[in-house]
């Protein structure tokens, strides 16, 4: 399920994104995946009306 629902929300993000926030989405966002599939689809149950603004770091601290 997280993995249907992320793909949709990721797809969305990146095509309204544009410039440096376009960027961003592009990198290694480990963490930022991570953060989604335990907290956030957990406590909200959906990714409907979230946009992807700040920036988690990955594994590597980056």
């Amino acid at each position: 399920m997280f993995e249907k629902e992320y793909e949709m929300f990721w797809n969305v993000q990146v095509r309204q994104a544009q410039g440096q926030r376009l960027d961003m989405l592009r990198r290694d966002l480990t963490g930022t995946k991570k953060l989604l599939e335990k907290v956030v689809l957990p406590v909200l149950g959906t990714f409907e009306g979230l946009e992807r603004r700040g920036w988690v770091a990955g594994a590597a601290g980056v």
